[in-house]
């Protein structure tokens, strides 16, 4: 399995009912009996089904509170022992219940009970028997139905048929166990650690979550884009663009071409266009948006601002232990998102297959990475501060590096004091990366670089790397259409000089992240 939303949960503090025969350690073997259990995995016992249950379901869920119900002894399993063990089920009000029992028929009570049992908020979690046909309690709207599938549904290895879930026997099946009762307990293993997520799910928001998570992926609404490249030279790597795009808007000629061959398409085959700004804060060709609306062709627009329902809430942070990198600036527009993207470009070549990438820059849209805007007004705490977090977590889950490049810039110029800003204060907080790359120019004092380095190296904890930007203005400070003065290499190499020897702090520069020699010092660092 490979969702990151369960990368840290492991089911902690969520009670776990398991109505079934069989025996667990400790416990008497006494009828409708209940006591905790929170134990290691036991080894696989002969004709006990219950300790089977419980060994499927520490898989996932390790640090859960288990309660037996006994409903009596091995294959004498009967309706009436059932329905007491339901009553106990409403008395302990567990988080999840495990059934790996069936009938063919049950009498208006046994459902009554189930009924009551879900209304309460608990999970009911039941193995489906395919020799009955129709089972009980499997076939109840209020349970929710699972069983063994022998090949990998999809590549999560749970999938969903709108009845029944169904899961990959491989992902168990080295613990000793087999069949729909092994496949129902690891499942509810899963339930758990979503439940450990959101207190708040139901049968039917587990449902909607698996039918999004085991669909195939499919091509992007839009399947072509249009690029406003800005002052971002990034022609050398658009072969890098995700998979999603099909085709492109050639501004030159004024037609979509096909991303590889480069081949003209009619607009017809063009079922929507992104319209991704590469510049913070780019003023909007208005001109070509009107050409797109002549043409009826539908447009979505990939800028810095996002709106309040961009942002998911949640309440607590997660911690990142992901190696990762976070790139940030001085000023705006000074060639992160070229760093991260070289940065990507050597760590595949060396082998790295699992990489993860956030980025504030509208073009992460068509290079696959995730993409955060800006809070459209002010920064809410800690809505916005849980938000970067998760989405940083999210990323890195299951990734062998997470490279992050920040908002908006390191220093505000306010009365010719400089600060870091609050979206790269929040950053360094929520995330601690092991690195932190600072693209910087000529317009910024030693001095402020010696402050810097000390809050990222003693404050943040980080390691700190310099890189020499060719841009020698802040566009936040002297405005984005007041753009035009670029270092030349002289000035870059005796600049870069200046503050590798005054800040005893590693310092690159374009040549040294084109021949890789950042990326090597990186490597160092690790």
């Amino acid at each position: 399995m490979n969702n990151s939303l369960f990368a840290t949960c492991t089911g902690l503090k969520i009670k776990i009912a398991i109505v079934d025969s069989g025996v667990l350690p400790d416990i008497n073997n006494i009828n409708c009996v209940t006591q905790k259990f929170n134990t290691d995995f036991q080894s696989k016992t002969k004709n006990n089904h219950a300790a089977l249950c419980l060994n499927m379901c520490r898989i996932l869920a390790p640090k859960a509170d288990y309660v037996l119900v006994n409903i009596g002894n091995i294959g004498i399993v009967t309706e009436e022992n059932v329905l007491i063990g339901l009553e106990q089920i409403l008395k302990i009000a567990p988080s999840i219940v495990i059934m790996s029992i069936s009938f063919e028929s049950v009498s208006e009570k046994f459902k009554k009970l189930i009924s009551k049992i879900s209304k309460r908020g608990t999970i009911i979690c039941a193995s489906h028997d395919p020799c009955l046909g129709k089972s009980f309690p499997e076939c109840l709207e209020e349970v929710i139905s699972v069983d063994e599938s022998i090949s990998s549904p999809d590549q999560e290895g749970i999938k969903f048929d709108g009845n029944t879930f169904y899961v990959d026997a491989s992902l168990y099946s080295e613990y000793g166990e087999k069949g729909s009762s092994a496949a129902a307990a690891f499942f509810s293993g899963y339930i758990a650690c979503l439940f450990e997520f959101n207190p708040l799910i139901t049968n039917e928001s587990i449902k909607k979550f698996f039918r999004k998570n085991t669909q195939k992926p499919k091509i992007n609404q839009n399947n072509a884009y249009y690029l406003d490249r800005g002052r971002h030279e990034i022609d050398k790597y658009l072969s890098y663009t995700s998979k999603n795009y099909l085709y492109y808007y050639d501004e030159k000629s004024e037609c979509f071409r096909e991303k590889i061959e480069h081949k003209k398409v009619e607009n017809s085959l063009i079922a929507g266009v992104d319209v991704i700004y590469g510049d913070d804060f780019a003023v909007k060709n208005s001109i070509k948006l009107n050409n797109f609306k002549e043409k009826n062709i539908k447009f979505r627009i990939f800028d810095n601002f996002g709106k309040d329902q961009d942002y998911f809430f949640v309440d607590y942070l997660k911690t990142i232990s992901t190696p990762s990198i976070c790139i940030g600036s001085y000023g705006m527009n000074m060639e992160k998102f070229k760093i991260q993207t070289y940065l990507n470009k050597y760590f595949k070549s060396s082998g790295y297959t699992k990489i993860g990438n956030v980025s504030f820059n509208p073009m992460a849209q068509i290079f696959g990475y995730k993409f955060i805007r800006y809070p459209k007004n002010n920064i809410h705490y800690p809505d916005y501060f849980y938000f970067l977090n998760n989405c940083l977590w999210g990323e890195s889950s299951k990734k062998e590096i997470l490279i992050s490049s920040m908002a908006g810039e390191i220093d505000r110029f306010v009365d010719f004091k400089h600060r870091i800003g609050k979206i790269s204060s929040i950053f360094f907080k929520i995330h601690n990366p092991d690195i932190i790359i600072v693209s910087l120019s000529d317009f910024i004092e030693i001095a402020e670089l010696i402050r810097l380095k000390f809050y990222i190296q003693k404050i943040v904890g980080s390691k700190l790397l310099f890189y020499i930007s060719s841009r020698s203005k802040d566009d936040n400070f002297y405005g984005v259409s007041d753009y035009d003065l670029v270092l030349n290499e002289e000035q870059i190499m005796d600049y870069q000089k200046h503050v590798e020897i005054f800040t005893k702090t590693k310092t690159f520069s374009q040549r040294d992240l084109e021949n890789d020699k950042l990326f090597k010092n990186i490597l160092k660092l690790f």
